[in-house]
């Protein structure tokens, strides 16, 4: 596009500087025109040629001048004649000379007749020398005259100026014209840009017309910034939405055990039993660890999509964490009755992970796969080298490194299509959530922490036959 821009500005440049040229040049004949229309007489150099040179067809013998045959015959077809003096001006030789012709001249006399037309008003005379001798050589033609010019330096200096003072207003007007015409054919697109610019400051997204001309890709740049701009106010306010909500859920979330913590902590002040006293001090305490848990999820989210988290990696047997990660959710009163199994296609599969993080973000999708299931769902955890079939797109130019993938699969009421791209949104609680008490971080920060160990998770449900998330990691 570049070039294209560049080459339209320079043929632009090319034609107007072309145009310039030729109407100068049309100029400069129309006045040589008009110049040479104002002479009144033809220019007489070639004849003054013919005579200069008719020295060569005069011969001396024996004293006597002669003309050869071809000085005569240059006479007869010019309809010329020619007298021949000597030193005291006195003819010597003719041929084919008018009647009426002196034969003898003075010094002035032959000036004049040079100078002027003295034989008669059709005759010019040209003066010539032949050795010792000098000759007069007349033609009759009324058309022909000998034209005397007299230079003034002055007079020329201004006619120049002039000149000068003609070509450069009729170049200026010339160039004028031309780059307004240009101008506004090239500048014209550049208005409707900026107007285009001008509403995309003011948020208004609508598409420009696109036409043909250099700036076709300028404009449907334009329309691929305006869809991408809109595209990114559309998600923004959605976010805005969640957070809202979330600092809501937050803001209510920290407000019911604050007031219990209050609550509590002013019935302590009254005369209680022993046994109430450690009831209220036990509430107290586990609002107060609920609290710190949901600061210390906000403070771990934020530090993890800043990269500001420090991992502390050392390397995993894979089937080792995963199966110990299944035992204690099993060893939970509340889950030891839930069907959850375990399969490993390599016991040798290790990885370079902060276990603590990871282990998080493990037990977050089988707690979700539990919590948001009824009772009698199967979950089934598998760990298997490479990465689904599915995904082969995504890791194609990463074939290089082996993967191991991490799978948890549900056969339970699976989650809407509709919820299914918000499920890592910060902030975002899904319809079926019936556990009010989360924080909407668990999903996003699993991400993070699977993100941070160069890993990626992907989401498969479908509703009424459950979901699988996938869990893909670079091995050691």
């Amino acid at each position: 596009m570049k070039w294209r821009l560049t080459r339209r500005f320079l043929v632009s440049i090319v034609l107007i500087v072309g145009l310039i040229v030729v109407m100068n040049t049309l100029l400069l004949i129309a006045l040589l025109f008009i110049q040479s229309y104002k002479k009144t007489a033809t220019s007489p150099e070639s004849v003054e040629v013919t005579a200069t040179r008719f020295s060569d067809e005069i011969i001396v013998k024996n004293g006597k001048p002669t003309i050869t045959n071809r000085g005569q015959k240059t006479l007869e077809e010019n309809h010329a004649w020619v007298q021949i003096l000597n030193k005291e001006g006195k003819e010597v030789a003719a041929y084919q000379t008018p009647a009426s012709l002196p034969t003898s001249y003075s010094p002035v006399e032959i000036v004049q007749m040079y100078k002027y037309k003295e034989v008669n008003g059709k005759t010019t005379v040209f003066v010539g020398e032949a050795e010792n001798l000098s000759y007069f050589f007349g033609i009759e033609d009324p058309k022909l005259m000998r034209v005397v010019y007299n230079f003034n330096f002055d007079q020329i200096s201004y006619i120049f100026t002039k000149l000068f003072l003609v070509f450069l207003v009729a170049d200026l007007l010339i160039a004028t014209l031309v780059g307004f015409l240009f101008g506004s054919r090239l500048t014209k697109p550049m208005y409707k840009l900026i107007e285009g610019i001008h509403r995309l400051k003011h948020q208004d997204y609508e598409k420009i017309s696109v036409k043909g001309g250099p700036y076709r890709e300028v404009f449907e740049n334009m329309n691929d910034l305006s869809t991408t701009l809109k595209s990114v106010e559309t998600e923004r306010k959605k976010l805005d939405q969640m957070r809202n909500e979330w600092i809501g859920n937050v803001s209510h979330d920290l407000k019911t055990p604050l007031a219990s913590i209050q609550g509590y902590a002013e019935l302590l002040q009254a005369d209680v039993t022993d046994e109430e006293r450690l009831t209220y001090t036990q509430i107290i305490e586990q609002k107060s660890l609920y609290m710190r848990d949901l600061l210390n999820d906000l403070n771990l989210t934020t530090k993890l999509q800043s990269g500001t988290f420090p991992l502390q990696k050392e390397k995993v047997l894979l089937s080792s964490f995963v199966r110990e990660c299944v035992i204690d959710v099993l060893n939970d009163p509340i889950y030891q009755t839930r069907s959850i199994t375990f399969e490993a296609e390599s016991e040798t599969l290790s990885a370079t992970l902060d276990s603590n993080l990871f282990k998080r973000a493990l037990l977050n999708f089988i707690y979700n796969a539990l919590i948001h299931n009824s009772e009698n769902t199967d979950i089934q955890i598998n760990l298997s080298t490479g990465y689904p079939q599915e995904y082969e797109n995504y890791f194609s130019e990463k074939l290089s490194t082996d993967f191991a993938t991490i799978q948890i699969i549900d056969f339970g009421k699976g989650i809407p299509v509709d919820e299914q791209p918000f499920l890592f949104n910060r902030y975002y609680r899904g319809t079926n959530t019936k556990d009010t008490q989360g924080s909407g971080l668990g999903m996003a920060i699993a991400q993070d922490i699977i993100q941070a160990h160069d890993g990626v998770v992907y989401i498969k449900s479908k509703e009424g036959e459950g979901t699988t998330i996938s869990i893909i990691l670079p091995l050691q």
